[in-house]
């Protein structure tokens, strides 16, 4: 679901997969692709897909907190859709800690007052009651993160996972090391390209797989326990049995004991580690020597 409500499917998916530098493609927000002039064109599209007995699936992440555009604008009422709404949650308090380093730790500004303001975004079971009074939803189906989420999808749908899942993962998280030098030389994650920058060193086996920086501390962690723990309750509420069962006897939901192992860095821009960031500069260097190699065998093939 692209500007303007054009749709693309299969080979233009992977096509346009290829061509970005996240190494994939996603749906828009709704204000995007969503306006009265577009309504008759992607709702007929959608039925002629329906004709042939495909299920269409969309997925962006900011959908998650836009179920009040889809009811205003009456989305699927106009396009004739029954839709199936499908979300994925996680423990809020390293989900805060993952946030900071994929949104917070660029937006400028200081982390208490970031925090603070985007820890609401995790109230789940919130969300999850606001996309079951979308007008036209069927129903709402809550997944843990902890299972793998393509996995989870695919045997909810009841079909075979592609071999293209079955390969490299997407969406890593890149070593601390890198993360720290972004955050000390801005220029390095230029607002341009922003995330973008993530998937090419993680693509070119310079960032490596890794964990972020741990920057709660215990006073915040039992912080934010307690300011999700009621909605946490009314989240079990609102899964099946055995995700019910995975929640409630995971600590991490319920006790900030589950993190008293973790050491708390400054959120902030911290002296660099001099061993770590030549390490950086060796895969850099050597990602810059394969890709020029590649570059000048595909000018001598043609």
């Amino acid at each position: 679901m692209k500007k303007e409500g054009i749709l693309k499917r299969g080979e233009e998916c992977l096509a346009e997969a290829k061509k970005s530098a996240f190494g994939y493609t996603s749906s828009v927000s709704v204000r995007d692709f969503f306006s009265e002039e577009a309504v008759p064109v992607l709702a007929s599209r959608l039925k002629a897909i329906a004709d042939e007995g495909v299920t269409p699936v969309f997925s962006y992440e900011g959908w998650i907190n836009e179920s009040a555009r889809f009811s205003d604008r009456k989305v699927f009422e106009k396009l004739g859709l029954t839709p199936h709404i499908v979300i994925f949650v996680r423990p809020q308090v390293p989900w805060i800690n993952s946030s900071w380093w994929q949104w917070g730790a660029w937006s400028g500004k200081e982390f208490p007052v970031w925090a603070n303001k985007f820890k609401k975004s995790g109230l789940w079971a919130e969300t999850v009651a606001k996309w079951n009074e979308v007008p036209a939803v069927r129903n709402v189906t809550v997944f843990p993160v902890s299972r793998n989420v393509v996995e989870s999808f695919y045997e909810m749908l009841g079909a075979d996972l592609p071999f293209m899942a079955t390969q490299r993962k997407s969406n890593v998280t890149l070593d601390a090391g890198t993360l720290r030098l972004f955050q000390k030389y801005r220029k390095t994650r230029a607002e341009k390209l922003g995330a973008g920058i993530d998937f090419v060193l993680e693509r070119n086996r310079v960032g490596g797989n890794g964990s972020a920086p741990w920057v709660l501390e215990s006073k915040i962690v039992s912080d934010l326990i307690d300011f999700f723990r009621e909605d946490n309750k009314v989240l079990l509420s609102l899964v099946d049995e055995e995700i019910r069962e995975g929640i409630s006897g995971d600590a991490q939901w319920w006790e900030a004991s589950a993190f008293s192992s973790r050491e708390a860095e400054p959120p902030g821009p911290v002296d660099l580690d001099p061993r770590k960031t030549g390490e950086i500069a060796i895969k850099a260097i050597a990602a810059l020597a394969r890709l020029d190699k590649k570059a000048r065998a595909g000018k001598r093939s043609k």
